[in-house]
């Protein structure tokens, strides 16, 4: 096996993973990030954002993102996001 991991509870805490944005309201401040190779989307709340402020916390369509993932009593959902430069 090459180390690839297709279940989300399987992925290390430690690990950030990469992902893109699927789409991301920025009135409600959520939205959700496809990450290839794992066959639910993860939760992103502007909260978890490192580099922005509220007023303006938005991601775009496609945007290339890193983050940590954790399971709370919601699902899966992004920790300390970072986008990832073009």
């Amino acid at each position: 096996m090459s180390g690839r991991v297709n279940d989300i509870s399987e992925v290390n805490p430690d690990r950030r993973l990469r992902g893109k944005v699927i789409w991301f309201d920025a009135q409600k401040g959520y939205g959700f990030i496809d990450v290839t190779g794992f066959q639910i989307d993860i939760f992103v709340h502007w909260t978890v954002f490192d580099d922005m402020p509220r007023r303006r916390a938005f991601l775009k369509h496609d945007e290339d993102v890193e983050f940590h993932v954790v399971q709370s009593d919601r699902g899966w959902q992004t920790r300390e996001l970072t986008r990832l430069k073009p």
